[in-house]
């Protein structure tokens, strides 16, 4: 019994030390995990500033990307304005060359005889032709 209660004894020290060091690691893995911690938030601060100048800077780069467009687009259209003219210009002298004059245009918009004053809409005729003069 005697011996017993001595390694009753024995164990109660050896655990009293262990809760006293396991506090301590306890506290110092807390201070490390604080630490941890405080890295990682200043690494996210740090990334966080960065993907902030990246979408900036990818979001302006957009925009001149999208008004870059715009302007092909747009030189494009006048471009095709500019042919279609030609193009027309081209089938009246065409047409004034054989003898044809090119036919009133009407606006699909509107009908034959809504607000035309006396002769417009008319077809014309041979003797109306500039070429045959």
């Amino acid at each position: 019994m005697e011996e017993e209660m001595e390694d009753l004894a024995v164990d109660q020290s050896a655990q009293s030390f262990d809760v006293g060091r396991g506090l301590a690691l306890m506290a110092r893995s807390d201070e490390e995990l604080f630490q941890a911690f405080c890295a990682d938030l200043n690494e996210v601060g740090r990334i966080s500033k960065e993907w902030f100048t990246r979408l900036v800077k990818s979001k302006s780069e957009e925009k001149a990307r999208l008004e870059g467009m715009m302007v092909a687009c747009r030189k494009k259209a006048k471009a095709c304005g500019l042919l279609i003219s030609l193009h027309q210009a081209r089938q009246a002298a065409e047409g004034v060359k054989r003898g044809r004059c090119p036919g009133p245009r009407e606006d699909p918009r509107t009908r034959r005889g809504e607000g035309q004053t006396e002769g417009e809409g008319r077809p014309i005729r041979r003797g109306d032709c500039p070429a045959k003069g």
